[in-house]
């Protein structure tokens, strides 16, 4: 059995969709034994690791005035702590207000804070993984943690690029930003280059990152189980129920709204639709106002993770959306959202409305997994060709599911997983 030690940022939990994605890569096979190192405050949620250490920011701090070291093994706990909820407060600040110079101090914090312990070396000897796996992050300080565990492991590195942190392509005009995407650049392209793997999320990244850092990069995507196909819907809810589940930030909240004003217009006469948004994302004021329509769209709020197949599967519609705006596209072009699998296994009719040019629309074309549409001027036509055509949901609900068994088995995909990583682990 190989020993897969895998490091992020919060831990592996599975109500988020990167505890999810990890619980299914490789929480799922036999032939695997799960560790977690996670970097922030916070309870871990999650069944499927044997052993987990965890390194506090808040606990960082400390370290740095009174000269204590930090990090520790923990064990499952469901509760929310005081730091995490500080810590919580300190990101959603910085988020907020674009307060970029935080991103520096935070990777000062983590250059002279006392994380590089014997607790920390103790804790490798103990479980002595094969298999470092890692997430690649827009900051800096994981890929300097990565480096360390790597020199004292001696562990082989794959790393799992699931957005593209790499592109120069913004618009943004804080000197602070390009100073610090520079310094980011530097320390993902080596991190790159020294990787025994590197695993893409979409086709697209796969192909622009092996022709950037001129290696091989892997394709990579969520798989589940496509043995029985679900029954298509026949009896329809009244009104029709569009549900949208997941993160609504980079501007997906933009698309949603832009639905939901569809829908009130279509609506005018009498309720023949609803959209329904169950997100744990933290709201703006400025969303909070476009989202509220009455009688077109229902903001649920967040779930919990084992809520979320029942909810789906009540769907008549499955909304997956991306902004139009620029900034967005830019950095969602190369992702694939994790719950596309999810939603293929519903065998529910899926909508996807959003720019030609991002790898997920650019996927239910491809396939012929949904309705898509590419221009925000024609959602309201969009809507109202499926709301008036029962048949054509039931037709795109068929072929959603068969698209999801042709690409995401999981007999397949994760043979090929295992394979990639004993293939690494023999290598001298």
């Amino acid at each position: 059995m190989m020993k897969v030690l895998v490091l992020t940022r919060s831990a592996i939990n599975s109500d988020d969709n990167m505890g999810n994605t990890i619980e299914n890569l490789l929480g799922t096979s036999d032939q695997i034994e799960l560790h977690n190192i996670f970097m922030r405050a916070g309870a871990y949620k999650n069944t499927v690791c044997k052993t987990v250490y965890q390194i506090s920011e808040q606990k960082l701090i400390k370290s740095i005035f009174n000269g204590s070291s930090c990090g520790e093994e923990v064990h499952c706990n469901t509760s929310i702590c005081t730091d995490e909820m500080r810590e919580k407060k300190t990101y959603d600040f910085a988020k907020k207000y674009d307060f970029y110079i935080f991103w520096f101090v935070r990777e000062l914090l983590w250059q002279i804070g006392h994380w590089k312990t014997q607790t920390l070396t103790n804790y490798l000897n103990k479980i002595n993984p094969d298999i470092i796996f890692m997430p690649s992050f827009n900051c800096w300080y994981p890929y300097k943690v990565l480096n360390f565990i790597k020199q004292h492991s001696n562990a082989k590195v794959v790393l799992y690029h699931a957005d593209d942190n790499y592109s120069m392509a913004n618009t943004q005009c804080s000197p602070f930003y390009w100073l610090y995407k520079v310094i980011l650049r530097k320390y993902l392209k080596k991190s790159i280059k020294t990787a025994n793997l590197n695993f893409c999320i979409s086709k697209e990244q796969v192909e622009e990152y092996s022709n950037i850092f001129d290696i091989e990069c892997d394709l990579l995507q969520k798989f589940a189980d496509f043995e029985e196909q679900p029954s298509v819907k026949h009896l329809f809810n009244e009104p029709l129920r569009l549900i949208y589940t997941g993160n609504i930030s980079s501007g997906r909240w933009t698309t949603l709204a832009l639905i939901g004003r569809a829908l009130q217009d279509i609506n005018r006469n009498s309720i023949k639709a609803q959209l329904y948004i169950y997100s744990g994302t933290t709201l703006t004021n400025e969303m909070k106002r476009a989202l509220f329509i009455p009688e077109a769209i229902i903001y649920k709020g967040s779930i919990a993770g084992n809520d979320i197949p029942r909810i789906q599967s009540d769907a008549d519609i499955l909304v997956h959306c991306e902004s139009f705006f620029p900034n967005d596209v830019t950095s969602v072009r190369l992702s694939f959202s994790t719950k596309i699998i999810d939603y293929l296994t519903r065998g529910r009719c899926i909508l996807a409305i959003g720019p030609g040019s991002v790898s997920s629309i650019r996927y239910f074309i491809a396939n012929n997994a949904g309705l898509v549409i590419n221009d925000r001027n024609l959602i309201k036509d969009g809507l109202l060709n499926l709301i008036n055509n029962h048949d054509l949901i039931s037709k795109k609900a068929i072929s959603a599911w068969q698209c999801g068994q042709r690409n995401h088995n999981k007999s397949i995909i994760q043979k090929m997983f295992i394979e990639k990583l004993e293939q690494i682990i023999e290598k001298n």
